[in-house]
C-alpha cells in the first residue's frame, strides 16, 4: 500500500534530526494528555499550504485520520463533533491559502492529485470511510477561490479531480448513514458530522450528486440535529443570559450553519419523488411517511417556539432577533423545496391530493406560528416567503376545500382576543396571520357550503367585533386594516346575497365613522370602490341609491378645509398624482418640506395636503363608473353641488378628479353621457 511504502522508504529529511512536521506527526497519532483538537486544527492549517513534497503531504493526511484527538470514538464511543467538523473548516482554510501561496511549496495541480491519491488509498482500505467526509467537503468548499485563480490550462484537470471527489463524497454519506450495514449503527455524532459535511460541500455539488444523496435519512436526522438538539425546540429563547446566547450564535457548529442545512434539506424534498438514489433499487415507498414525519417535526417547534415567545417580555436582544430571522428564513427554505415538490406531482392522484392536503395545512400552520417573526422584521412578506404562502394556500385550496375552512377555527382556538389580559404581541401575530388568511377563504364562500359556514360563524363576527374595538396603537390599527380587508372580501364575494347586501349600509357607516382616525384616505377608497361594485354593479338600485345618499350627506355635512394626518395626504396625493400643481393654490393645509439647491440654499417648499372634505366627496367620486347610466346625470349633479360649496383650494382638487375620472375610467356608453354634462354644466364654471 501507498502509505506502507510511504513509511518504509528512506527520508534524507528525518535521518539526523527530527523536524517539526515529524513532531506533528507524533501529535497527531500519539497526542499528550492535555493536547487538545484546536491545537492540532491550528497546526494543520499552517502546515498544509507550505508543505513541499508530496510524500509529506501524504503522510500528513495518513496521520491526520488517524488522530484520536479528531476521529476518535472516545467518550462514549462518539466523536467530538466541534473537532471532526473543524477538520472541514481547516482543509477549507489551507486549500484556500494554498491557492494563493503555490511557490515555493508543492504546485497547486499536484497538491490536488495528491489530496485525491490519499482519500482514495483509505477509501480502498475500506475502514472508517466516514473520515473522509470532512475533508472532501472542506476542498470542495474552496473551490470558487480556485477557479479565480486557476489558468485555463488546468480547467480540464480540476474538473476530473472534483468529479471523483464529488463522487467519493457522495458514496461516503450514503455508506455511512444509509448503508445496509451502517444503518442504527453510526453514532449520532458521526451522523451529524455527514450532515454537515454534505451541507458545507452541497453549493458546489453537481445536480446529479445531490440527486444521489440519501435523501430519507438526511431529512429527518437533519431536522432533528437542527431543531431538536441545536436549538433545544425552542427554549433556546427561555431565559437566557445574552452572553451565553451570543456564545451559541458564534460557537455552536449545528447553528451556525442553519442556513446551509437548511438547503440541505430543501434539496431532500425535492427529490423524494424521484427514484434516483445511490443504492440500486431502492425503495422510495416510505417518502410520503418520511415527508409527513419531517413535517410533523418542524410544526412542534414552530409551535414550542411560539409558545416559549408567548411567556417572554415581548422583546428581543439583537442577537435573538438574527437567530429568529434565521430560523424563519431556514423555514421558507426548506418549504420551498416541499412547495416545488408538490408542483410536480399529478394531483389527480387522490392518495396524493390528501397527503399534499395535509401538507400544506402543516406548512400554514407553521407560518402562522412564525408570523411574529414576519412580523418584527417588518417587510410584510418576501418573495420566497410570498411563494411559499400563496402555494401551499392555492394548493391547500384546490386540494381540500373543507380541511382549508377549518383552518381558521383551529387558529382561533390559540390565541387570546384583542381585550383579553393576556393579549401580547404573539396573539396580534396570530391574529393578523389568520385575517389574511380568511380574506383569501372567504372569497370561496359562494362555491362552497363548509367555507359559508365557517364565515357566517367565526370569520365575519370575529371581524366585525375587531372593527368595532377602539384601535389604541400601530399594530391594533393594522389588524383593524386587516378586518375590514376581510368584511371587503367577503362583501366582493357574495353581491348576490341579500343577507349580505344588508349588511352593507351598516358596515359603511363604520368604515365613514372610523375616518381619518382609523382608516386612511386610500383605505376609504377601496372599502368605497368595493361597496359600489357590490351595490351598484348589481343593479341592486335600493341599497345602491341608499349607499350614494350616505356618502354624499357625510360629504356635505362634513365642514370644509379640516386638515388631514400628513402622512394620509401623503398617500392620497400619490393616488390622485396631483403633485404638479401649484402648491400655492391648492390646499389652506399644505406639507411642509425641504429642498437643497445646487448653491446649497435650503428652500421650503410647499405641496398639496387633501382636507377630511376632499378624501370624503374623492371617495364619492370613485363610485361614479358604477352609477347605472339612467341615473348618472342626477349624480354627477350631486357631485357637482358638493364640490362648487367647498373652499376654493378644494374645487381645485375635486374638479381635477372628476374631470379625470369621466375622462378615464368610464365605459363607452356612461363617458357619452357624462361628457356631454361635463361641457353643459362643469366647464362653464371652472
Amino acid at each position: 500500500m501507498m502509505q506502507q511504502q510511504l513509511q518504509t522508504s528512506p527520508q534524507t529529511y528525518s535521518t539526523l534530526q527530527p523536524q517539526p512536521l515529524d513532531y506533528l506527526f507524533h501529535d497527531l497519532v500519539h497526542p499528550q494528555p492535555a493536547t487538545t483538537g484546536k491545537q492540532l486544527l491550528s497546526y494543520l492549517a499552517y502546515y498544509i499550504p507550505t508543505i513541499k513534497n508530496e510524500r509529506n503531504l501524504l503522510l500528513l493526511m495518513f496521520h491526520t485520520f488517524r488522530s484520536p484527538v479528531l476521529f476518535g470514538l472516545a467518550r462514549g464511543n462518539d466523536i467530538d463533533l466541534e473537532s471532526a467538523y473543524g477538520v472541514c473548516e481547516v482543509f477549507k482554510f489551507a486549500v484556500e491559502k494554498k491557492l494563493q501561496v503555490s511557490q515555493p511549496t508543492l504546485p497547486v495541480a499536484l497538491f490536488y492529485q495528491t489530496v485525491l491519491e490519499a482519500l482514495l488509498e483509505v477509501k480502498q482500505q475500506g475502514k472508517s470511510m466516514w473520515k473522509l467526509a470532512p475533508v472532501i467537503a472542506g476542498i470542495l468548499a474552496a473551490n470558487p477561490v480556485r477557479d479565480q485563480h486557476q489558468i485555463p490550462e488546468q480547467t480540464r484537470g480540476f474538473a476530473r479531480v472534483d468529479a471523483q471527489m464529488c463522487a467519493l463524497l457522495i458514496e461516503v454519506v450514503n455508506t455511512t448513514i444509509a448503508g445496509a450495514r451502517n444503518a442504527g449503527h453510526t453514532p449520532p455524532n458521526v451522523r451529524a458530522l455527514m450532515l454537515l459535511a454534505s451541507a458545507s460541500a452541497f453549493p458546489l455539488l453537481p445536480e446529479s450528486a445531490r440527486a444521489k444523496l440519501p435523501h430519507q435519512q438526511i431529512l429527518n436526522d437533519t431536522i432533528r440535529l437542527v431543531f431538536n438538539e441545536g436549538l433545544l425546540n425552542g427554549e433556546v429563547f427561555r431565559n437566557h443570559a445574552p452572553e451565553l446566547f451570543l456564545l451559541l450564535m458564534t460557537e455552536d457548529i449545528v447553528v451556525k450553519n442553519l442556513n446551509r442545512l437548511s438547503f440541505l434539506i430543501e434539496n431532500c424534498y425535492l427529490h423524494m419523488s424521484g427514484t434516483s438514489g445511490y443504492f440500486p433499487g431502492g425503495s422510495h415507498a416510505n417518502n410520503p411517511a418520511r415527508i409527513e414525519e419531517s413535517l410533523a417535526r418542524l410544526a412542534g417547534f414552530s409551535k414550542n417556539l411560539n409558545y416559549v415567545v408567548a411567556l417572554g417580555p415581548g422583546t428581543f436582544t439583537a442577537e435573538e432577533l438574527v437567530l429568529l430571522k434565521q430560523i424563519l428564513f431556514s423555514y421558507v427554505i426548506m418549504f420551498q423545496g416541499l412547495c416545488t415538490l408538490a408542483l410536480t406531482f399529478n394531483s389527480q392522484a387522490t392518495l396524493l391530493r390528501f397527503r399534499f392536503a395535509a401538507s400544506f395545512r402543516t406548512v400554514l400552520n407553521c407560518l402562522f406560528d412564525l408570523n411574529f417573526i414576519l412580523e418584527k422584521i417588518g417587510t410584510g412578506g418576501f418573495a420566497a416567503y410570498n411563494f411559499v404562502y400563496f402555494t401551499a394556500l392555492d394548493g391547500l385550496f384546490q386540494l381540500d376545500l373543507r380541511l382549508a375552512s377549518q383552518l381558521p377555527e383551529a387558529f382561533a382556538s390559540q390565541l387570546h382576543v384583542m381585550n383579553h389580559p393576556e393579549y401580547t404581541i404573539v396573539d396580534e401575530s396570530k391574529l393578523l396571520f389568520m385575517l389574511g388568511y380568511s380574506e383569501h377563504l372567504v372569497k370561496l364562500t359562494a362555491s362552497s357550503r363548509a367555507v359559508n359556514r365557517v364565515a357566517r360563524v367565526l370569520i365575519l363576527p370575529m371581524a366585525e367585533g375587531i372593527i368595532v374595538q377602539k384601535a389604541t396603537s400601530v399594530k391594533a390599527k393594522a389588524v383593524v386594516e386587516s378586518a375590514h380587508s376581510v368584511i371587503l372580501s367577503h362583501i366582493a364575494a357574495t353581491t348576490t346575497d341579500v343577507m349580505s347586501l344588508s349588511r352593507i349600509l351598516p358596515y359603511l357607516m363604520v368604515v365613514l365613522d372610523q375616518f381619518p382616525s382609523v382608516l386612511s384616505p386610500a383605505q376609504l377608497n377601496i372599502a368605497v370602490e368595493t361597496l359600489a361594485k357590490s351595490l351598484l354593479g348589481n343593479c341592486a338600485d335600493d341599497y345602491g341609491d341608499s349607499l350614494l345618499r350616505l356618502l354624499a350627506q357625510r360629504c356635505a355635512a362634513t365642514e370644509p378645509g379640516l386638515p388631514l394626518n400628513p402622512s394620509y395626504a401623503q398617500s392620497i396625493l400619490s393616488h390622485q398624482q396631483l403633485s404638479s400643481a401649484p402648491a400655492t393654490e391648492l390646499h389652506s393645509n399644505p406639507v411642509v418640506t425641504e429642498q437643497v439647491t445646487n448653491d446649497g440654499q435650503l428652500n421650503i417648499v410647499e405641496s398639496l395636503s387633501p382636507t377630511i372634505r376632499s378624501s370624503l366627496v374623492t371617495a364619492l367620486i370613485l363610485t361614479v363608473p358604477y352609477i347605472p347610466e339612467h341615473k348618472l346625470v342626477h349624480w354627477l349633479d350631486e357631485i357637482w353641488v358638493l364640490i362648487m360649496r367647498s373652499d376654493k383650494r378644494e374645487q381645485k382638487l375635486l374638479s381635477e378628479s372628476l374631470g379625470n375620472c369621466i375622462g378615464e375610467n368610464l365605459d363607452l356608453h356612461r363617458a357619452n353621457t357624462a361628457i356631454q354634462w361635463w361641457f353643459q354644466r362643469a366647464t362653464p364654471k371652472l
